[in-house]
C-alpha cells in the first residue's frame, strides 16, 4: 500500500471536521440559563428551587462543555485527526444537551403560565421561544453531524479499496454542496415554490389583506376606539394595505417576466415591510404603555402589569427578526448590488446592536434584582449607603413591616426608591416595599381603600382628594394588614413635604435641597417599634448639671465653672423630635406658685422617701458639679435595684482653690456598679493646638452594640476624666467603650496646672525630657458601658458632658454629621428592651438645582447637544464616503 493510502487523512480531497462556533452558542446559552434562574428566584418566593437548579445544571453542563472545547483547540499536543474526532463527539454530546434543554425550557415556560397566568407572562414565554429555537439546533446539529460522520465513513471505505481520487472529489462536491451552498439551496427552493403557486399565493395575500384592511377601519369607523389603541389599528391597516399591494402584484405578474430574483424582491419587501410596521407599533403601544414599560422601575416589571414589558419586547423583536429573515434572502444579490448590500449588513449591525443592548439591560435587571444595593462613591456619602443605626433597626425588626410609597415628585422618587431598595436587603423577609401612583388610575383603587383604613392619608376638608400634594408620602404600617379594615394596626405617615427641606443659597446660582428621607422615615420606625410610646428621659437637676432649659450657646473659659450654665437646652429640642419626653428631675422642694412644665421634683407617698418616678425610662446625669446629697443618691440606688436605666456624664470640674476635682458623691455611687471614675484626667503632647483635646475610638473589643455599630468612628472630646472599669464588682460587668489610644501621645495626669495653662504645661514637660516617660502605652477608657450579669444592659458612664451643651452639640453637628448626639441617643437605645436606632444617625443628602434666571439654557444644553450631534452624523458621513470607494 502507498503513502497515499496508508494515510487517507493527509490527502487534500479528505474531509476534515471543521471548526464550527459551538463554544459561543454554549457560553452564551449558559448565560441565558443562569440568568433566567436567578431572575426566577428574585420574583417568585413561592417556586420550588428544583426548577431554578435544574436551569442551573444545564446551564452548567454547557458551560463545561464550552471549556472542554477551547481546551482541545489550544492543545498543541493533539494532532488534527484527534482534534476532529473529540470535536465531532463534542458536537454530538452539544447537540443532545440542547435538544434536552430545550425540552425542558418549553415544559417549564408552559408550567410557569399555568401556574401564574400573566404574573410569568416574560419567563414562561421567553422560556418557550428558548426551549424552541434550542431544539431546532440541537436537532441540526444531531442531524449534520451523524450525517457528517456518515459520510467520512463511506470516503474511509472507498480510499481502502483504492478509489480515494475519485470518492474525495464525489465528497468534497457533496460537502461543498451541504455546507457551501445550503443556504443558497433551501433559499432557490422556497423561492421556486413560491414562483410554481404564485397564483394562490397571491390570493391568500388579497384576502389576508382585505380582512386585515376592513378589521381595522371597521375598529376606527364603526367601534370608535380611541387614540389608545391607534398602534393596532393604524399597524393592522397599514399591512393589509401591504399584503394586498404584494398579492396584487403577484397576482398581475406572469410568465417568463416572474423570475426567481423578482420572487426575491417581492418576499424582502413584503417581510421588511411587515417586520418594521410590527416594529413601529410595538413601538408606539410601548410609549401608551409608558409608566409600566420605560418609567415603572423595577417594581413596575416585578408587579402585575410586568407581561405588558415582555409582549412589547417579545412582539418588536418578532418584528425586527422578521425584516432581519426577510433580507437574508437577498444575500444572494449582496454582490452584485451595493443597495441590497449596505441595506443588509446595516440592518444586520443595527438589529445585533439592539439585541446586545436587551440581553444587557434584561441581565443588569436581573442581578439588580438580586443584589439591588446602590453605591455612592462621592466624598460625602449621601443616601444610597444606610447608615449603620438604620441597618441595626432594620435586622432587629419582629414584625413584617410595609411602605406604601405614594411619592410623586421624580426627584424625590429616585432618592426614596434608593434608600428603600437598600433597607430591603437588610432584612427582606420582615421589609417591604410596595409604590402607588395616586395620578395613574390603575393605582386609585387601592390608593382610596388604603386611606379609608388609615385616615391621615386622606386629603384635608376642602381640599380636592386629586391634589397633587396630598396624600403624597410614605405610609408605614408595622405589622400584617388585617383583613377586618377597622382594625388598628401601628402606623405612621410621612408628608412628602418632610422628606425635603430648602436650604438658604449659597451662592446666586444655587439652592440647596436637603434631602432628609432616612431620618424622617426611620426615627417613624424606630416610633412603631416602641409601640408609640414616648420614652420619659429624666434629667437630674439642682447640682449645677446643664440646664435643660438653657439655650445659650457657651463654652467654658475656666475649669472651675459649673457646667450649669452651658445649657443643654438645644439636646431636649432634638430629643422631643425624636419622640422622647424630656423633663428635669429635682429632688428639692419646689417653690411656692412655681408651676414648671419641664421641671419635675421628686415626691414621696406618705413616710416613704422621695423616689425617681416610676414611669422612667432612664434617668441622665448631665455633668454634676457639686456634691450630690445622700438622699438623692440614695434614690437613684432604689430607682436601680428596681431595674433602672442610667447614663451618667462626668466631667473636669476644679474646686475653688484649682486645687483638685470636684468630688460629687457619683465615684463611690459608680464603684457598686463597677465603674471607677479616677481624679485623672487626659492629657496630649501637643503644643500646636489644645492639649485637653483628645481623639478618642470604640474598643474593637467590646461585646456592646454601641462599639459595633460605630466601628472604627473617631469621637473628638475636650477635657475628659478617666473612667476604668472595676473588676471587683460581682453582680455587674463593666467593660471600656471609649478610649483614647496611645498612638495619639496621651497620658493620664492628677496635676491641676495643665487645666489653666496646658500649653506652658507640655512645653515644661518636653523641656526636661519628661514627656516621653509619662505616655500611655495602652488605651485609657474615658466611657464604659455597664451590663447585669454581662447580658441585660444597665448604664454607661461617660468621661465627658461637654459634648452635649449647646456649643458642643452643634459644633458636632457641623464638623462630624451629628456624632455627638448620635453617641448620645445610641446609649439611650442600647438600654432598651426593644432594638432602636444603635450606631451614627441616618444622614442627610444634599443636591443642588441651578437657578434658571441666572442660566443660559442655549449655551449649557442646546450648543453643547448640537455639536454633539453635527460631529456623529459628520463621522457617519465619513464613514460612508470612505465605504464607497
Amino acid at each position: 500500500m502507498d503513502a497515499a493510502t496508508a494515510q487517507p487523512s493527509a490527502q487534500p480531497g479528505m474531509p476534515t471536521t471543521p471548526a464550527r462556533p459551538l463554544g459561543g452558542t454554549l457560553l452564551f446559552s449558559a448565560v441565558l440559563l443562569f440568568t433566567m434562574a436567578l431572575w426566577l428566584l428574585a420574583k417568585h418566593e413561592g417556586l420550588s428551587k428544583f426548577w431554578a437548579i435544574v436551569l442551573a445544571v444545564l446551564g452548567g453542563a454547557g458551560l463545561g462543555l464550552a471549556v472542554w472545547r477551547l481546551v482541545v483547540r489550544v492543545n498543541q499536543s493533539m494532532s488534527q485527526e484527534q482534534k476532529a474526532s473529540i470535536r465531532s463527539a463534542q458536537e454530538k454530546i452539544a447537540g443532545l444537551l440542547f435538544v434536552a434543554t430545550g425540552f425542558f425550557t418549553v415544559l417549564f415556560g408552559g408550567l410557569l403560565l399555568i401556574w401564574y397566568n400573566l404574573n410569568a407572562f416574560g419567563e414562561g414565554v421567553g422560556l418557550m421561544i428558548f426551549g424552541l429555537v434550542v431544539l431546532v439546533l440541537g436537532r441540526n446539529w444531531l442531524h449534520e453531524t451523524l450525517a457528517r460522520s456518515a459520510s467520512e465513513g463511506t470516503l474511509a471505505r472507498s480510499a481502502s479499496e483504492g478509489t480515494l481520487a475519485r470518492s474525495a472529489s464525489e465528497g468534497t462536491l457533496a460537502r461543498s454542496a451541504s455546507e457551501g451552498t445550503a443556504e443558497g439551496a433551501q433559499s432557490s427552493s422556497f423561492l421556486e415554490g413560491l414562483r410554481n403557486n404564485h397564483a394562490a399565493i397571491s390570493l391568500a395575500l388579497i384576502i389576508l389583506g382585505a380582512i386585515a384592511a376592513l378589521t381595522a377601519l371597521g375598529l376606527i369607523l364603526l367601534r370608535k376606539v380611541g387614540w389608545e389603541w391607534a398602534p393596532e389599528t393604524l399597524g393592522l391597516l397599514l399591512l393589509g394595505l401591504t399584503f394586498m399591494g404584494c398579492g396584487v402584484w403577484l397576482f398581475l405578474a406572469s410568465g417568463p417576466e416572474l423570475s426567481l430574483a423578482r420572487i426575491r424582491y417581492l418576499v424582502l419587501i413584503l417581510g421588511g415591510l411587515s417586520g418594521l410596521i410590527i416594529a413601529l407599533a410595538t413601538l408606539g403601544r410601548a410609549l401608551i404603555w409608558r409608566e409600566d414599560v420605560f418609567a415603572g422601575g423595577l417594581s413596575a416589571w416585578q408587579g402585575p402589569y410586568a407581561w405588558r414589558v415582555w409582549l412589547c419586547a417579545y412582539v418588536g423583536l418578532g418584528g425586527l427578526a422578521l425584516m432581519f429573515a426577510s433580507l437574508v434572502l437577498g444575500k444572494a444579490d449582496v454582490r452584485v448590488n451595493p443597495v441590497l448590500r449596505r441595506t443588509l449588513y446595516g440592518y444586520n449591525a443595527v438589529l445585533t446592536g439592539l439585541l446586545l443592548l436587551a440581553f444587557l439591560v434584561v441581565l443588569n435587571i436581573v442581578f439588580y434584582a438580586q443584589f439591588p444595593f446602590s453605591f455612592d462613591w462621592s466624598a460625602s456619602r449621601g443616601l444610597h449607603t444606610l447608615s449603620p443605626s438604620t441597618k441595626s433597626l432594620l435586622a432587629n425588626l419582629d414584625k413584617p413591616t410595609t411602605v406604601f410609597v405614594t411619592v410623586t415628585r421624580a426627584q424625590l422618587y429616585t432618592e426614596v426608591n434608593s434608600m428603600l431598595d437598600n433597607a430591603k436587603q437588610v432584612n427582606p423577609g420582615k421589609f417591604h416595599v410596595k409604590y402607588l401612583n395616586p395620578d395613574n388610575p390603575r393605582d386609585l383603587g387601592e390608593f382610596i381603600d388604603l386611606s379609608q383604613r388609615f385616615p391621615e392619608i386622606i386629603p384635608k376638608e376642602g381640599q380636592s382628594r386629586f391634589d397633587q400634594s396630598t396624600g403624597r408620602g410614605l405610609l408605614l404600617v408595622y405589622g400584617a394588614l388585617p383583613s377586618d379594615v377597622d382594625q388598628k394596626v401601628p402606623h405612621s405617615f410621612i408628608h412628602e413635604s418632610k422628606l425635603f427641606e430648602h436650604k438658604p443659597r449659597q451662592e446666586k446660582s444655587k439652592q440647596l435641597l436637603e434631602f432628609n428621607g432616612e431620618v424622617e422615615m426611620f426615627r417613624e420606625l424606630s416610633f412603631l417599634v416602641h409601640e408609640k410610646k414616648k420614652r420619659k428621659l429624666y434629667f437630674l437637676q439642682d447640682h449645677d448639671e446643664l440646664e435643660v432649659q438653657t439655650r445659650v450657646r457657651e463654652f467654658r473659659r475656666d475649669m472651675r465653672d459649673p457646667m450649669g450654665p452651658l445649657g443643654m437646652g438645644v439636646l431636649v429640642e432634638w430629643l422631643k423630635k425624636d419622640n422622647y419626653e424630656v423633663f428635669g428631675l429635682s429632688f428639692a422642694k419646689p417653690a411656692p406658685g412655681k408651676k414648671d412644665d419641664i421641671l419635675v421634683y421628686a415626691r414621696a407617698a406618705g413616710d416613704k422617701k422621695k423616689d425617681v418616678p416610676d414611669d422612667a425610662f432612664a434617668v441622665i446625669l448631665p455633668g454634676p458639679s457639686k456634691q450630690i446629697p445622700e438622699d438623692t443618691l440614695e434614690a437613684l440606688e432604689r430607682y436601680m435595684d428596681r431595674g433602672g436605666r442610667m447614663i451618667v456624664m462626668l466631667d473636669v470640674v476644679q474646686d475653688a482653690k484649682a486645687t483638685s476635682l470636684v468630688s460629687t458623691g457619683i465615684e463611690d455611687f459608680l464603684r457598686k456598679y463597677g465603674v471607677q471614675a479616677s481624679n485623672e484626667f487626659v492629657l496630649r503632647a501637643t503644643v500646636q493646638e489644645d492639649a485637653r483635646s483628645i481623639i478618642t475610638i470604640f474598643n474593637k473589643e467590646s461585646r456592646s452594640e454601641i462599639a459595633r455599630q460605630f466601628g472604627r468612628m473617631i469621637i473628638p472630646l475636650d477635657t475628659v476624666r478617666v473612667v476604668r472599669p472595676e473588676p471587683s464588682a460581682i453582680k455587674y460587668r463593666a467593660e471600656a467603650l471609649l478610649q483614647a489610644p496611645p498612638q495619639t501621645y496621651v497620658w493620664p495626669e492628677t496635676a491641676m496646672a495643665p487645666l489653666r495653662n496646658p500649653a506652658a504645661y507640655v512645653a515644661e514637660l518636653d523641656r526636661k525630657d519628661m514627656i516621653e516617660p509619662k505616655l500611655s502605652v495602652t488605651p485609657i477608657p474615658v466611657a464604659v458601658t455597664v451590663s447585669e450579669d454581662g447580658t441585660k444592659p444597665r448604664m454607661v458612664v461617660f468621661g465627658d458632658a461637654e459634648f452635649i451643651c449647646n456649643y458642643d452639640i452643634l459644633r458636632g453637628r457641623q464638623r462630624a454629621k451629628d456624632v455627638y448626639y448620635s453617641l448620645f441617643t445610641s446609649a439611650i437605645e442600647w438600654m432598651s428592651d426593644k432594638s432602636g436606632l444603635v450606631g451614627p444617625r441616618p444622614k442627610t443628602s444634599n443636591h443642588y438645582s441651578i437657578n434658571s434666571a441666572s442660566v443660559d439654557t442655549s449655551r449649557m444644553i442646546l450648543i453643547p447637544f448640537w455639536l454633539m450631534a453635527v460631529s456623529i452624523g459628520g463621522l457617519g458621513l465619513g464613514i460612508w464616503v470612505t465605504r464607497r470607494r
